[in-house]
């Protein structure tokens, strides 16, 4: 499978800008908020998020301690809500990387696969 390299700094401002309409909101998304070629290209920029950052080995990318310090107790809040193996973990540009990889591997691929599974499934009952 074929993936941009687009650089690192680029794919998380892009992200970011989800991530700051829901603290201005003090909410979540709605379901209906993004058609699904806007959950696919939401998906495919958090794998560009741990490619990127794979490739550019080594990673030449600061986190801003002041900034996350003032936000560890969000970030770990979110975190948590994710998994809380991530908890122990130290908040780093590293962290962003391995839980956007973590998220392409886990839910990703098992959709990858629920679609071929239908696809499969069509192709057995039509054909």
């Amino acid at each position: 499978m074929f993936y941009l390299i687009v650089p690192f700094k680029t794919i998380i401002d892009e992200m970011d800008k989800y991530g700051s309409q829901l603290i201005m909101s003090g909410g979540d998304y709605a379901v209906d908020d993004f058609s699904a070629n806007q959950l696919y290209e939401v998906a495919h920029q958090i794998n560009n998020i741990w490619y990127s950052h794979e490739k550019m080995n080594p990673c030449n990318i600061t986190w801003d301690q002041h900034c996350g310090a003032m936000n560890e107790d969000l970030i770990k809040k979110e975190l948590k809500e994710i998994s809380p193996l991530y908890l122990s973990s130290v908040q780093n540009v590293d962290l962003v990387a391995r839980v956007a990889g973590d998220f392409t591997w886990t839910f990703i691929s098992q959709l990858k696969m629920k679609r071929l599974d239908m696809k499969h499934t069509i192709d057995t009952t039509i054909g």
